[in-house]
């Protein structure tokens, strides 16, 4: 139970106060999507007549049955149940169940409500053309047993094969089956899908416009400080029908409790939803759009409630840190004081190549290079910058193994280092060699390329600034991600590298199923096999917020990213971590590279996401903080220990199942937050202090004299 809590709202008609007001876009709630936002083009639903559905049997297959549910939770009406078993195949094992469903032409998606008891992975549709060509579609990863919505585009196809081959949607189309696929490789375990309410149906375009939105000015990404008035300026928006609007909100915290609700009529003269949180965290106004009794949007009026912090000048030792990229213009530079309240003290940017020698021998740095690294350096962050990318004047663009190609990379980062000397003192040399990123399939990123262009990129770099600290290997991971660090360690780059940058994306699956810690721990092994002691940067780690069976929701990448950190730091041998990245880089949902944020992109005035404020506490808690050790806490329960300076020890503990685990522990315990950072008081017994640990962790304060 929170010991600090008084979240109280009020409607008023209009602002008393002189306020000036910054008019701002809100996201849809695109999470639980509102099946009112299409029209419908099936008669009647498929999932009401479990006889018309048969579950697939190929060498593929789970094994799975078709009954009518039991479940009445949403309908009085039949759903369908399919009951399945994973039996841990090596190869693809998924549940597929089919009601061969013709497809109108004028369809644009296909939509279902669905529940699933037992673990689940991925939920898909697939389609099939005049061509017999079978194309699938991407719902999104089930999650929960809870019910959700999934609804997906019939236009877009990641995946086709058979009949013609030619990718396209050839009509008329056939609803084929409705896919599961296994949560994991080698999974074994049974459960039940439920479905219902299968429908065909074509978008309606909603005007982006229904209400016009404010916040005050000064509140860039909807941050307040604790205890200070939170409000929403709403009036009717231009694009609003002509029938009146009525607004149903209410207010929920990250956890989804709703802590006030109520109703009003969108107007010219505007109203205004007010708040004081006096707790941190992340809230959201979900604003209901209603007219004609018809649900027209749900809006997203989402804050964060959080200290504010000038600078992190005073910051001396730090583990964290996102990627950016602010030398791209349409960065705004106003987001970056968000990064300082979050206590994010690196950011990893960019200052490549092909941008500062446009002409052949000459290297000049436009000026937004220059004002990006100085804003960094006036809040007192620190950047770190990758030396990358191929240059048109060299080996043709392609990755630079010439002599000549590597004797102009070594001058463009000679002069980059002079350049930036006395803000810059972190150099990471390349990004993802062997995986091609920003190069496209041009030839010469084999791994014992590498060795030789980072010897001489290291000398220049410390040349033109003896200061200079040099990562190198530029963030190899996946299938073939050791094997190439061991052929360029082969090579000799470890000798000119004062630490090593891997990448160690597992999205969405969690950390401790992918054992993050041991794929450390093996690259530790690999630096001191070759004679080093480097640490280990993870100059990029995230987990995507996109919609997509590769998707996270919001909740979890908060989750994540607290997990994750704190998984690798106490490994003991990973130094500092970049979370990739910091804000949401476009707008199409559907698209991970656009998702990856911790807040929204611009167009949404970088509204806080939950990973924000998770990610500020865990910065405030471990900042300058050392790895002490693993805690025992029951059997079902992760606890690491972090010992802080000046101050009483932290244990962060969380448990990776689904249900509460319930555990006591005998050590002295002053104090627990929760994963916003609010105070929590756990039940103390005669036998120690019970603690009731989820999927999100909590630190646990210990006693500065209560050091084992």
């Amino acid at each position: 139970m929170l010991t600090i809590l008084m979240v109280a709202t009020a409607l008023v008609a209009a602002d008393a106060t002189e306020v000036e007001w910054e008019t701002i876009q809100c996201p849809p709630h695109d999470r639980q999507v509102r099946l009112s936002r299409y029209d419908r083009l099936t008669p009647d639903d498929p999932c009401t007549s479990p006889d018309r559905w048969r579950a697939l049997a190929t060498d593929q297959n789970a094994r799975a049955s078709v009954r009518p549910a039991l479940d009445r939770e949403r309908t009085p009406d039949a759903a369908l149940a399919v009951l399945f078993e994973f039996v841990g195949k090596d190869g693809l094992e998924y549940v597929a169940v089919a009601p061969d469903l013709a497809i109108p032409d004028e369809a644009t998606h296909v939509g279902v409500w669905a529940r699933c008891e037992g673990r689940g992975g991925s939920l898909r549709v697939r389609i099939v053309d005049a061509s017999g060509e079978c194309h699938q579609r991407n719902f999104e990863r089930i999650e929960d047993e809870d019910w959700h919505v999934y609804v997906t585009s019939i236009e877009r196809s990641p995946h086709a094969w058979g009949g013609d081959g030619n990718k396209r949607l050839d009509r008329p189309l056939r609803l084929w089956s409705i896919v599961l696929d296994k949560p994991e490789h080698g999974y074994a375990g049974e459960g039940v899908l439920t479905l219902d309410e299968l429908q065909l149906m074509r978008e309606r375009q909603v005007p982006e416009d229904l209400l016009e939105i404010s916040v005050p000015e000064g509140h860039f990404g909807n941050l307040f400080a604790p205890g200070e008035r939170v409000a929403f300026r709403i009036r009717r928006g231009p694009d609003a029908p002509g029938a009146q609007v009525r607004v149903a909100w209410r207010l929920q915290d990250f956890w989804g409790e709703e802590l006030s609700a109520g109703r009003f009529v969108a107007e010219d003269e505007p109203h205004v939803l007010e708040t004081t949180a006096d707790r941190w965290g992340y809230f959201v106004y979900l604003l209901d759009l209603i007219a004609d009794g018809e649900l027209l949007e749900t809006l997203e009026a989402r804050f964060g409630v959080l200290p504010e912090r000038e600078s992190l000048a005073d910051v001396a030792t730090s583990a964290f840190g996102v990627c950016t990229h602010y030398h791209r213009e349409h960065w705004s530079l106003a987001s970056m004081p968000m990064m300082v309240r979050a206590g994010i003290k690196y950011l990893r940017d960019e200052v490549p190549w092909s941008h500062v020698e446009r002409e052949k021998g000459t290297i000049e740095f436009p000026p937004r290079k220059d004002e990006y690294i100085n804003r960094a350096v006036e809040l007192g962050i620190e950047p770190l910058l990758i030396l990358d990318y191929g240059n048109p004047h060299y080996d043709e663009g392609n990755y630079p193994t010439s002599e000549e190609a590597i004797g102009g990379f070594a001058r463009y980062c000679y002069e980059t280092a002079r350049h930036f000397r006395g803000r810059i003192r972190y150099f990471e040399i390349w990004n993802e060699w062997t995986i091609g990123c920003g190069m496209g399939d041009r030839p010469g990123n084999e791994p014992e390329n590498y060795p030789p262009l980072l010897a001489a990129a290291a000398e220049a770099v410390r040349r033109a600034n003896p200061d200079a600290v040099v990562i190198g290997i530029g963030g190899e991971h996946s299938l073939h991600g050791r094997e190439h660090i061991a052929t360029m360690f082969e090579g000799g780059a470890l000798q000119h590298m004062d630490a090593v940058s891997v990448h160690s994306y597992r999205y969405p699956r969690s950390p401790e199923e992918t054992d993050l810690a041991a794929e450390l721990l093996a690259i530790g092994r690999l630096i001191a096999g070759h004679g080093g002691d480097q640490p280990i940067w993870v100059s990029e780690i995230g987990w995507p917020t996109h919609l997509g069976s590769s998707g996270s929701p919001e909740p979890k990448q908060a989750r994540m990213i607290v997990r994750s950190i704190v998984e690798m730091l106490a490994t003991g041998i990973v130094d500092r971590v970049f979370w990739y990245d910091f804000k949401d880089d476009a707008l199409n949902r559907r698209i991970n590279e656009h998702s990856f944020g911790i807040v929204r992109h611009e167009h949404f005035h970088c509204a806080v996401k939950p990973a924000y404020l998770a990610y500020a506490v865990l910065s405030r808690m471990l900042s300058g903080a050392d790895f002490a050790g693993e805690m025992q806490i029951g059997t079902q329960a992760r606890a690491y220990r972090f010992q802080r300076p000046g101050e009483g020890d932290v244990v962060v503990a969380w448990t990776t199942e689904k249900e509460p685990v319930r555990a006591t522990v005998q050590w002295e315990i002053d104090g627990c937050l929760d994963i916003m950072g609010n105070r929590r008081d756990p039940q103390r017994t005669d036998h120690g202090t019970v603690l009731e640990l989820t999927e999100d962790p909590v630190y646990l304060l210990l006693e500065a004299s209560g050091r084992d």
